[in-house]
């Protein structure tokens, strides 16, 4: 085994802080003076608004600002949060959905921000946020990861975002009438290529993926060695398609 090598142990030499309370992390730094703020989230995955009480909250002790989406309109900022539209295979646009800042109107996932309470210390803020009446009529749940279902976003009636495909679409099904067993690549079943300098690993409870691509490899058909994490799908996709080395 190589001394210097992959797969190596690394000494950890920073526990000792760590067991012994000493150590420091962002939240422990706050420059003099500094605010806290507290969100208040939805614990509904899906439901219209109808009710938002801020007045308990903005009265109570240490509090300097309670914000909704509203408030941020008003005070003219954009409250979209940015995203990146892609094309759909046929070359039309992607859905486009607004994401608000803040929840206007309807809540789609637990967790979402629906309010920001801003105080002297984070346990004000928290508190604060608890004295916040938040009504809403609950709407059935987006559970699956397929279209169809409620509709969670006007612009998406349906629940596709986009549909989207890279490569050889018919070089890859001419590989799968060959034995690829292509079902597998994807997200329902949890298939994901990940690559070391010596085998792809996939994760394929059965196996049969891996073992396919180990074949093709011992023919010379499929090199795969190590990439870079970003677009590393598609890299290996292309190669397989094209027949080129990654």
């Amino acid at each position: 085994m190589e001394k210097f090598g992959r797969s190596q142990p690394v000494k950890r030499v920073e526990d000792l802080r760590f067991v012994t309370g000493q150590g420091r992390y962002v939240d422990d730094i706050a420059p003099e003076g500094a605010l806290f703020a507290y969100f208040l989230r939805s614990p509904v995955a899906h439901a219209e608004i109808t009710g938002l009480d801020l007045d308990a909250a903005r009265q109570a002790e240490g509090v300097h600002l309670v914000l909704t989406v509203e408030d941020l309109e008003a005070a003219g900022i954009d409250v979209a949060l940015p995203g990146v539209v892609v094309k759909n295979r046929d070359g039309s646009s992607a859905v486009d959905a607004r994401r608000p800042a803040l929840a206007k109107g309807r809540v789609r996932f637990v967790g979402e921000a629906i309010a920001c309470v801003v105080a002297e210390t984070l346990d004000q803020a928290r508190d604060a946020a608890e004295l916040i009446e938040f009504d809403y009529d609950e709407l059935p749940a987006k559970l699956d990861i397929g279209p169809g279902g409620e509709t969670l976003h006007d612009a998406a009636p349906d629940n596709l975002a986009y549909d989207f495909g890279i490569g050889d679409e018919a070089a890859i099904a001419v590989w799968q009438a060959e034995g690829l067993p292509a079902d597998r690549l994807s997200v329902e079943n949890g298939a994901i290529i990940n690559t070391c300098s010596r085998w792809p690993l996939i994760v394929d409870p059965q196996l049969q993926g891996i073992t396919w691509l180990r074949q093709r490899e011992a023919d010379n058909s499929a090199v795969i060695t190590q990439l870079s994490q970003k677009n590393c799908v598609e890299k290996v996709m292309h190669g397989m398609v094209e027949g080129l080395p990654i």
